[in-house]
């Protein structure tokens, strides 16, 4: 079975929503990034990162209000609509929404050669754009599992280190334990020691642990290792390590965006400076300044392993100390006023974040859709460019006779790929059907479809309603003959129904729906009959 028409259409949908999501949260980085900077003094380091939940939420929340951003130009503008002018208003969800396609291309009053050919043209253009978008969607589709791969790889190489580390000593996990205490943590937190690293870190959701370089004892005092220890036991305490996850995972999905992984470099910091706060909460006026020394110290300990995206530690890079310093030194706690001007801007970006752009004005028309549906289904185009249509759609060759390329069909353009059910139905409703070999599909007429290579019905096949094929009933207890006489009227004219008179065999040649529609009604007349009857013609002639 072949998914691609099946999954190509799920990977468009999905890969499109996703760049819009990107687009329209560019605003929204900015206007979080703007906001931390004019209320620094107002907001709390936990409060500036809480601001980035909403960006998280724009990148991954496929539903909210719709935001009509052509709103404004229809305002100020009054176009005269009349009959020929029709333009067609959509306001659906951006997974419905649909490639518009100018009713110029397949307009029926087109007869001239130049139109025709313009007509072609237009025709390849859209299906070259089509298999453009898919080829992009394949390409983001790549970069998300080769990023999934390398965290993937990286989660796995942090777990062995967590594996293969050994236990605390006792005056560092009666440290530990006092810590615990301090941050009010009750639930059972690792603490481990290995030659891995030369960073402290915190790993873990459901099991945390903090693992600690093998020689940081001999590297810090006892203070800075209690600093430390506060730090990684504060990541715990704010569930970062979830936050962590979350944004790693929307940020993977956005990898083609650049601004989103500077908004996630941002987040890291700001993650790192809300946590340094809660620690600073927990100690006095006169240990707050000894903390930032801490910070120092543990930035001049050369280190040699990468640091995981996955991870948290309490120095992520050299870069943010500066930041990190500042807001020690500034440290202060909001007041109800801070609270309340915090809750409405946090409203306000959560608002902001749910916006899903619409294509057009909510309100349209209905004599102008009306007039748009009809002039749809009036759109025509020559069955050889039918066939080019479904040949990009299905990924296989389709052939059509000569002396029916040029008939002309109604036909619709949609964004959705053509399905083979679809193909037949479209061909069906023209006089018109296909049959599949293995290397392509061949379009004739369907009152040429019984002497061609059509499919014989199997048990267990799986068949399109207008598909035509070939079966055989076997009758219980009626005769074939008289059987043959009561559904010859269910049976179209393209189609063939035969029998043998000594038999009660029915061979018949039609779609395989109305085959399923004969079948019923047949099984209605042998319920009716009390025991089988006698179909030898020769006891019959006997008798007679």
């Amino acid at each position: 079975m072949n998914l691609i028409p099946i999954l190509a259409p799920l990977l468009h949908n999905i890969s499109e929503w996703l760049l819009v999501a990107s687009l329209k949260t560019i605003p929204l980085i900015a206007c979080v990034l703007i906001l931390q900077r004019l209320f620094r003094k107002q907001l709390s380091a936990a409060s500036a990162h809480l601001l980035w939940l909403s960006v998280l939420v724009s990148l991954s929340i496929p539903f909210g209000w719709d935001m009509h951003i052509n709103r404004f130009a229809a305002n100020n503008s009054s176009p005269v609509i009349s009959s020929e002018q029709n333009t067609e208003i959509i306001n659906t969800p951006i997974f419905q929404q649909q490639i518009a396609v100018p009713n110029e291309i397949f307009s029926p009053e087109i007869n001239s050669e130049s139109k025709d050919a313009t007509s072609s043209l237009d025709v390849s253009t859209k299906l070259l754009s089509q298999d453009y978008r898919f080829v992009l969607a394949c390409i983001w589709l790549s970069g998300v599992i080769f990023l999934l791969g390398l965290t993937v790889v990286s989660m796995f190489r942090f777990q062995r280190i967590k594996a293969n580390s050994s236990a605390a000593t006792t005056d560092l996990l009666n440290l530990f334990y006092v810590c615990k205490m301090e941050m009010g943590l009750n639930k059972s937190i690792q603490l481990l020691f290995t030659h891995e690293i030369q960073s402290p870190i915190t790993l873990g959701w459901l099991s945390p642990a903090v693992v600690l370089p093998k020689n940081i004892e001999l590297q810090l005092s006892s203070e800075n290792l209690k600093h430390v220890l506060l730090h990684e036991l504060g990541h715990i305490k704010r569930h970062d390590i979830f936050f962590n996850w979350l944004a790693c995972l929307i940020n993977i999905l956005h990898w083609f965006n650049p601004i989103v992984w500077l908004a996630f470099k941002r987040m890291r910091m700001d993650m790192e400076i809300a946590c340094d706060a809660l620690v600073l909460s927990h100690l006095d006026q006169s240990q707050r300044k000894n903390y930032g020394a801490t910070l120092i110290e543990i930035s001049e300990i050369p280190r040699v392993s990468c640091r995981a995206i996955t991870t948290l530690g309490i120095l992520e890079n050299h870069t943010d100390l500066k930041e990190r310093l500042k807001m020690i030194k500034e440290f202060t706690t909001m007041n109800i006023k801070n609270t309340v001007l915090f809750g409405i801007i946090l409203m306000a970006t959560a608002i902001t974040s749910l916006a899903q752009p619409a294509a057009a004005p909510a309100t349209k028309p209905t004599a102008i859709v009306e007039s748009k549906t009809a002039k749809h289904s009036e759109s025509t185009i020559t069955l050889q460019e039918f066939s080019a249509i479904a040949e990009k759609d299905l990924k296989i060759k389709v052939l059509v006779g000569q002396d029916d390329a040029a008939r002309k069909i109604p036909f619709s353009p949609s964004s959705q790929p053509l399905t083979y059910g679809q193909l037949l139905t479209q061909l069906k409703i023209n006089l018109f059907t296909a049959y599949k070999s293995k290397d392509y599909i061949q379009i004739v007429k369907i009152d040429d479809a019984r002497y061609l290579s059509i499919p014989t019905v199997e048990k267990n096949g799986t068949y399109y309603d207008d598909e035509i094929v070939t079966d055989y009933f076997k009758m219980e207890k009626a005769c074939a003959e008289q059987i043959l006489i009561a559904t010859r009227p269910l049976v179209p004219q393209y189609g063939h129904l035969s029998t043998y008179a000594d038999s009660r065999t029915i061979i018949i040649v039609d779609t395989y729906g109305n085959i399923q529609r004969i079948r019923g009604a047949i099984r209605a007349i042998e319920d009716n009959i009390d025991k089988p009857m006698d179909c030898n013609p020769k006891t019959q002639i006997g008798k007679k």
